[in-house]
């Protein structure tokens, strides 16, 4: 127990060793990556040095076997390396047991599964668990292989089996705490390497960047002591660079106000300073925290600007006068009306003066750092960042448009925009600067005047109706396209002529009258006549309106409509209607309409249908004070819906209406949506269809008795074997679904060839009625089912009855039948006529049919004839 104590010591201190020379190649490489290759071939070489070490240390058990814990290094290799270092590190460990223990059965098995613990490590680095698990599950599998490991060279190999069970009792614990530790320890030492490396990479990079700044840069440390230091800060302050100023109090170089700014721990930008030869200098001051607020430093910038001070002394002269010109220069962007803007190369707003806010809407310093496109019309954003893009790459030197812009409410406005490159003092594009102009009034006036103009154009010039200007004379001074295809006049014939010639005869005089009104400030409408060029005559509807400028009247414009064809169809429709008119009345149908409220027209037919004395009976009522009540509601619904909808197409529904006598007559009705004297309304065509209802209520009653008489057998009057058939399929139904017993009397009687033989068919056909009627007397008492079968055979069908209740109906049905005392003389049972009965009775399943019962019952009465007949037999 004290070497394995020993061994897990010699590991932990070697990986301490191991940490500080992968830290010295990690630097080497400039790298904080274990997965660089050359990292993970030097640390499968040093843990595979470790597992060697472990070896040489190892406890001897006997001249051949040695415990130790050589797999550790190859897990931690695995874990913390990948698989090249997993695979490296164990095939120098598997390479020194052969050197030790030579090339032997013993050696051999060691060397085996140590390679097979690295194969299963370096597979184990590619899954992606967490190392903590990777370590548990390879501790696990390692222990079970040095396990296997010990039992073969302890047991197999050699006789040494008191050997393994004492290491068994004890190397698994050691085995699993010196994992852990070590898997610990290991992770605690290269996680700081690997910090320690990318902080010494961070401190680099930042060096290299501040050393190559334009300006003077120094780092404090949090105990005030120079850190970082570039040659532009020796540059600026004059120090020979033999000076090395880190490691020095920063205060030491006479920083103005250096304590104020270092207790006040506030970030200082852009502050001047004038040193004491006359230059002025700008530094920067910015506290460097971390995310707790710790301190942990300051970083100090300083920049000589004292030429850019004296090219201002030369432009504004005094400091004075610069602040004066620059209030000026603010005070005049900041009142004129145009919108003054600036952008980055981005198209981001940089400054916008407080017109922006009077135009848009949007703040002006909320704008800031916004880009422009956000606020223009999205129908313009493609056109203007075309544009933007092409000013910007092709060094386009300016760019005027007219965009749209949409403000905070929502609004549009036109806007002018004007804008043009600006460049820093290196020549380099930094953006563009320029104007925007709010002409929305002025768009909305050009917009209006070209609208005016359409709407001339489409009222006189394009209108599809004859359009006119007439000076005070009544002379044509513009016509239109259509005046000339009406009229079959040019307009070059028409205009400078006077319309009178064009007037018809008859409507000269008052066409002038009218005309004279207008010329007194009336607008007047009125028809008219003209003939055509071919001689034709069209009537026009006219529309005329004085011309009035500066409240003067200088002429008259007219527009008129053809309205020859209305005139033609007015005539034609007065016509039809008369004639339409004369159809209904002669219609054998009654036709009605009627309108949301009531009945509105109706012709003469509905006195004789509906038993009134007059039309003058119904015009004003609704239809449904005539209805049957039981279908009002469906009639009412019906209207209502096709009022709603607007639509209403009703065919061949019967409805029952009450005469006035109170008689109720049946007719077939349909009705459709029409118009009315302008308004919605519904027209219906009732056909009386009572006396065919009547007719095919007795075709009706007559099929039902006919299909009744289908039913029954011709010669007994019972059911019929088709009867017998739908009743046993019913009956057997409803016993599977009620899980009901069903049974069935298969009846014959006895001899009755011989019978008809003796006494003929006559009496043969009495003989099967007295049976029939003796079987169904009894049956109808009980509630059950009698048909013929065929010939001399009758069947009962019972209903959820046991064997002894059937048995005891047949025995009935059987004992009648005997106290009828038919005669028959060539019986062998007996003197009088007997029957024969054979009973079966089921409890339907799915495995069972009705031919199943059907057959049991054939071979019950089967035994009885054979048995002698006038019994019953139960199958």
């Amino acid at each position: 127990m004290k070497d394995l104590a020993l061994h897990i010591s010699l590991l932990i201190s070697y990986l301490f060793i191991i940490g500080q020379l992968v830290r010295f190649f990690l630097r080497k490489n400039a790298s904080s990556n274990f997965s660089n290759s050359k990292i993970q071939i030097i640390a499968g070489l040093l843990l595979g040095f470790l597992g060697i070490i472990l070896i040489y240390f190892g406890i001897d058990l006997n001249e051949q076997v040695i415990i130790d814990f050589r797999y550790i290094p190859i897990i931690i290799a695995g874990t913390f390396f990948g698989f090249p270092a997993a695979i490296l590190s164990s095939i120098l460990i598997a390479i020194m047991r052969l050197f030790v223990g030579g090339i032997n059965e013993f050696s051999l098995s060691s060397s085996f599964f140590i390679l097979l613990i690295g194969i299963v490590t370096g597979f184990f680095s590619r899954l992606s668990f967490r190392k903590e698990s990777k370590m548990l599950l390879l501790t696990l599998m390692s222990t079970i292989l040095i396990y296997v490991t010990y039992y073969v060279n302890l047991t197999i190999l050699s006789d040494s089996g008191k050997q393994f069970a004492e290491i068994s009792q004890i190397y698994w614990a050691f085995s699993l705490f010196g994992s852990v530790f070590a898997f610990y320890v290991a992770k605690y030492i290269f996680w700081s390497i690997k910090v320690f490396v990318e902080l010494e990479n961070t401190k680099i990079r930042l060096s290299t960047f501040i050393s190559h700044l334009n300006s003077g840069v120094i780092v404090e440390t949090p105990d005030r002591r120079i850190e970082i230091v570039n040659e532009k800060f020796y540059d600026l302050f004059h120090i020979p660079k033999k000076e090395n100023l880190v490691g020095l109090h920063a205060e030491k170089l006479l920083i103005d106000r250096y304590y104020e700014l270092v207790n006040t721990k506030e970030t200082v930008l852009n502050e001047e300073v004038l040193l004491g030869d006359g230059r002025v200098i700008e530094r920067d001051f910015i506290p460097i925290t971390s995310p707790n607020q710790r301190s942990l430093g300051h970083l100090w910038n300083f920049r000589d600007i004292t030429d850019r001070k004296d090219d201002e002394k030369r432009t504004f002269g005094s400091k004075e006068n610069y602040k004066r010109l620059l209030e000026q220069y603010q005070s005049v962007i900041e009142n004129v009306k145009e919108v003054i803007f600036q952008t980055d190369v981005m198209g981001n707003w940089t400054f916008l003066n407080k017109s922006w806010t009077e135009i848009t809407g949007y703040c002006a310093e909320e704008s800031l750092g916004q880009s422009f496109l956000k606020f223009v019309h999205s129908d313009e954003q493609n056109r203007l960042n075309e544009w933007f893009d092409s000013l910007i790459h092709e060094r386009n030197d300016e760019y005027k448009c007219e965009v749209r812009y949409v403000t905070e409410s929502g609004t549009t406005k036109w806007i002018e925009m004007f804008a043009r490159l600006t460049f820093d003092t290196q020549g380099e594009i930094i953006g563009t600067s320029g104007t925007l102009f709010d002409i929305t009034n002025r768009k909305q006036m050009e917009i209006k005047i070209l609208e005016n103009e359409q709407l001339y154009k489409s009222l006189f010039q394009h209108n599809q109706s004859p359009s006119y200007l007439l000076d005070t004379r009544g002379v044509f001074t513009q016509v239109n396209d259509a005046t000339e295809l009406v009229t079959g006049y040019t307009r070059a014939k028409l205009v400078g002529t006077s319309f009178a010639p064009l007037i018809s005869k008859n409507f000269v005089e008052d066409t002038i009258s009218y005309f004279k009104r207008t010329l007194n400030g009336e607008s007047l409408t009125f028809e008219t006549e003209i003939k055509t060029r071919d001689g034709n005559k069209v009537r026009l509807n006219i529309n005329i309106s004085p011309i009035i400028i500066n409240e003067k009247i200088i002429g008259v414009i007219g527009m008129a409509y053809d309205i020859t064809k209305e005139k033609v169809a007015e005539r034609k429709l007065i016509e039809s209607e008369h004639r339409y008119r004369s159809l209904i009345d002669l219609s054998p149908e009654v036709i009605f309409v009627h309108s949301r409220h009531q009945i509105e027209f109706i012709n003469h037919k509905v006195v004789e249908f509906i038993g009134a004395k007059s039309i003058d009976d119904l015009i004003g009522k609704t239809v449904f004070d005539f209805l049957h009540p039981d279908d009002r509601r469906t009639a009412v619904f019906n209207m209502a819906l096709g009022f709603k909808n607007e639509s209403l197409l009703i065919k061949n529904s019967e409805l029952r209406l009450i005469r006035f006598d109170g008689k109720v007559v049946i007719a077939n009705v349909g009705a459709t949506l029409i118009e009315y004297n302008g308004k919605p309304a519904i027209m219906g065509v009732i056909h009386d269809i009572t006396e065919k209802k009547e007719i095919e209520r007795q075709l009706v009653e007559a099929n039902e008795m006919l299909h009744e008489i289908s039913k029954l057998d011709g010669l007994t009057g019972i059911p019929n074997r088709r009867s017998y058939d739908e009743k046993l399929q019913q009956e057997w139904e409803l016993a599977l679904s009620n899980n009901q017993s069903i049974s069935l009397l298969m009846i014959d009687i006895d001899y009755f060839k011989l019978y008809n033989d003796a006494y003929g068919h006559q009496q043969g056909d009495n003989c099967l009625q007295e049976v029939a009627k003796s079987l169904q007397q009894e049956i109808e008492q009980s509630g059950q089912f009698v048909a013929r079968y065929g010939g001399e055979e009758f069947s009962v069908i019972l209903r959820d009855r046991d064997e002894k209740s059937t048995f005891q109906v047949a025995e009935t049905l059987r004992s009648n039948i005997e106290a009828l005392n038919i005669p028959h003389v060539h019986s062998s049972i007996g003197p009088f006529l007997t029957i024969s009965i054979g009973m079966a009775s089921f409890r339907p399943t799915s495995d069972v049919s009705i031919h199943d019962l059907m057959k049991y019952a054939d071979l019950a009465l089967y035994e009885t004839k054979r048995n002698g007949r006038n019994t019953i037999h139960t199958n």
